[in-house]
């Protein structure tokens, strides 16, 4: 049978990127007829994922190249284009990301209601502040009063504040669990610029409200608009790129 492989999956950017490339290249295989090969991730015991282990060296793609039709190779990338999205629908992918076993235990919701805040800081103020735009904390605290929401029913997640406080998911190194799935199942969402939080937006049951950084850099008040648009940066930010407003159908 023919092979569509992902042999960077786990290894190319964090949680937000892999989801992204799982999801693409689990249906570009799809799409194509081939059988899925891949490395062991964490997504797997989370979603009871059963997927194939690479079994030959394949030619690997350029980044972010969609080999349309083709068998036989190795997708690279981030695939944060419309031109994968298309091949996507939110329906399915909330099918396949599930969580399985004992997991939906233990990341029961943390109360009746709350709003959840994602703040992206990190390597977006060290690193790419000329690419990506930093909402500043003063704009949640804008929208949260135009929304009527009181102090007490807000959660406020960042990565800076350490990832959680379970042990057993800080033994493993997987902490970040903990906030992802305080923004999945928030009533409300004010989502950061980050695939993070978009992808929690995705999987998640709650009103979405999005930055709109338009081609904005560096930290930055904004304004918030009501849908999980994933737009992280203008493309004339990062020269070359394809990415700029996208859209996930239902």
């Amino acid at each position: 049978m023919s092979i569509v492989q992902c042999t960077t999956l786990g290894r190319l950017g964090r949680w937000g990127n892999q989801l992204f490339q799982y999801a693409f290249v689990k249906k570009y295989a799809l799409t194509v007829g081939a059988q899925l090969e891949i490395p062991p991730w964490l997504g797997e015991d989370l979603f009871g994922m059963e997927e194939r282990r690479i079994s030959r060296p394949l030619v690997r793609t350029a980044m972010d190249e969609i080999p349309w039709g083709r068998t036989d190779v190795d997708l690279f990338g981030y695939f944060q284009t419309q031109e994968c999205l298309d091949l996507l629908s939110r329906r399915e992918l909330r099918r396949w990301f599930t969580l399985r076993g004992g997991f939906p235990h233990l990341f029961a919701k943390r109360s009746p209601f709350y709003v959840a805040c994602h703040l992206r800081r990190s390597d977006y103020q060290t690193h790419y502040s000329d690419r990506y735009c930093v909402v500043a904390r003063e704009s949640y605290v804008q929208q949260l009063t135009k929304l009527g929401i009181d102090d007490s029913d807000v959660i406020w997640v960042s990565a800076d504040g350490g990832g959680g406080t379970n042990g057993f998911l800080r033994r493993y190194g997987v902490q970040f669990l903990e906030d992802f799935y305080t923004l999945v199942n928030a009533d409300v969402l004010l989502r950061a610029n980050s695939t993070f939080s978009w992808w929690a937006g995705v999987l998640g049951n709650g009103t979405v409200w999005s930055p709109v950084v338009e081609d904005l850099t560096g930290e930055q008040t904004v304004e918030f608009a009501e849908g999980n648009h994933p737009k992280f940066y203008h493309p004339r930010n990062v020269p070359g790129s394809k990415h700029s407003d996208l859209y996930l159908p239902e």
